[in-house]
């Protein structure tokens, strides 16, 4: 499990950085936010996509080849996402997209009202989307850049600056 800002591609860095002084400066004590995930490995989004979809052992075997621990069968019984291996924002270096969760000390945090917190602050910047605006399959932990999808990593010179410019330009 990547959480390293290095793998995350810089200008989405820098907007997790602003959104997460000013949600500071606004819940200071909330529960604070912080990366779970920037880049995975193909082991790790194999093992993600069998949750909810193959029995606990097979999901326990492929977590292990990721190195990712064991989980429960009320862990296993939940899809987590989507996306098939090779066919997600965060497989890409740099990634395309972050999940986040919050924290006091060791305690974590997932209640919506957090997120829904963050949210509001972070996408003021147009050229990000919130997973938990999705209608198929939320994923409120997940920003990404808007509009871009896993289609476009097979675009030669692909640039989700240049690509997202689109929502930055008034209507």
């Amino acid at each position: 499990m990547g959480r390293k800002v290095e793998e995350l591609h810089p200008y989405l860095a820098a907007a997790h950085n602003r959104a997460a002084a000013e949600y500071q400066r606004l819940y200071p004590d909330d529960p604070q936010p912080f990366y779970t995930e920037t880049r995975r490995s193909t082991e790790e989004q194999t093992a993600y996509y069998a949750q909810g979809r193959e029995k606990l052992e097979e999901t326990n075997r492929l977590r292990k080849i990721a190195g990712l621990g064991a989980i429960t069968f009320e862990e296993n019984q939940r899809k987590v996402t989507n996306a098939k291996p090779g066919k997600t924002l965060h497989s890409v270096n740099p990634s395309l997209a972050y999940d986040i969760a919050f924290k006091i000390g060791n305690k974590l945090y997932y209640d919506l009202k957090y997120f829904q917190q963050y949210a509001k602050i972070v996408l003021q910047d147009p050229r990000i989307e919130w997973g938990g605006n999705w209608k198929s399959f939320v994923d409120n932990p997940h920003f990404q850049f808007r509009g871009v999808r896993a289609s476009h990593l097979s675009q030669v010179g692909f640039d989700p600056i240049r690509f997202t410019e689109q929502f930055t330009l008034k209507k």
